[in-house]
């Protein structure tokens, strides 16, 4: 399977467990190194950023449905927007 920029994806693994990050947990591929290792920014269930941002192999990670997560992150990004546009 060939992962795109900004596909979302699931984390398979509890490899990262002892840096907060559980197995299940969403992500958005940020950079692709190549076809087998990418940068994964992890989301919370409710879309928001968790603040972990590392590297991943392509067998720790499994792309899904990004309509999934899609209606948490447009709440996300309008509130952002919305926040920044009284400052």
């Amino acid at each position: 399977m060939k992962y795109k920029l900004y596909d979302t994806i699931q984390l398979i693994t509890n490899k990262y467990v002892p840096i907060g990050v559980l197995k299940g947990t969403f992500g958005i591929i940020v950079e692709i190194y190549d076809e087998d290792n990418f940068e994964i920014e992890f989301i919370q269930n409710d879309a928001y950023p968790t603040g972990k941002v590392f590297p991943v192999k392509k067998e720790e990670i499994m792309l899904v449905d990004s309509s999934i997560i899609k209606s948490d992150l447009e709440r996300y990004v309008k509130g952002n927007i919305q926040q920044n546009s009284k400052l």
